[in-house]
């Protein structure tokens, strides 16, 4: 009898031990996987070919980060946009109570780069891709339970190039930041944010909101420091 006790626990403590290291093994192989199928199918999911050097995925924090991102034009070869490194940081157990909650979102040292042919954009691909098949789409008005709450939301230093290459213009905003403390959907919280734009040619933009959508309360604030008119020349 205690044999049998002795080999029931053995063979348990094989299985919960067994199961213990596919659920490490599936913890160390979802960065590598992640990052592959990111590089392979990346056409599939935005209609552009996509590459990032890395991904980080942590299944227990509700950490991600992606490194080293870049998009390309239709021609696979030049980059409409990229960025240093995306960090986000969420928290998985608020969706029990139907709540996304994102507890911070960092991006760093986006670069983008719009060209506009005649009437035509080097975006308008993508529009393509994401746009709708039906042209008629029953809209549900039931009201939602869940609510979606994301904090800290940083863009750091990114920068926008402009080519008009019908007018032979050009122009680039070299360091926008942006900082949102808090924007909430659904909740009673108070969404606040605020914008930084320093222009090429001279001048600051600084703008800061507070939003409160139960309430439909808003409070908008705008700061010029400086500015050129060869900015809007």
């Amino acid at each position: 009898m205690k044999q049998g006790v002795k080999k029931g626990l053995k063979i348990t403590a094989w299985v919960f031990g067994s199961l213990l290291f596919l659920i490490v093994l599936a913890t160390l192989l979802i960065s590598p996987i992640a990052k592959s199928y990111i590089n392979s199918h990346g056409e599939e999911l935005v209609g552009r070919k996509v590459h990032v050097d890395e991904v980080t995925v942590n299944v227990y924090s509700g950490h991600l980060a992606l490194r080293g991102f870049t998009l390309y034009e239709d021609n696979g070869a030049d980059p409409f946009a990229r960025f240093d490194t995306l960090d986000v940081d969420a928290s998985l157990f608020k969706l029990l109570s139907n709540t996304v909650q994102l507890n911070h979102i960092t991006l760093a040292g986006l670069t983008v780069n719009v060209v506009k042919n005649g009437e035509d954009f080097n975006f308008q691909s993508m529009l393509d891709h994401f746009a709708s098949d039906s042209t008629e789409e029953e809209l549900d008005t039931t009201p939602s339970d869940w609510v979606i709450k994301i904090y800290n939301i940083r863009l750091n230093h990114a920068q926008i190039h402009f080519n008009d290459v019908a007018e032979n213009k050009q122009w680039h905003l070299p360091d926008i930041n942006l900082r949102v403390p808090g924007f909430v959907l659904g909740g009673d919280e108070t969404s606040k944010g605020g914008l930084h734009i320093a222009f090429d040619n001279g001048g600051d933009l600084n703008l800061g909101a507070h939003y409160n959508e139960q309430q439909g309360s808003y409070d908008l604030a705008a700061d010029l420091t400086h500015f050129q008119l060869k900015n809007i020349e």
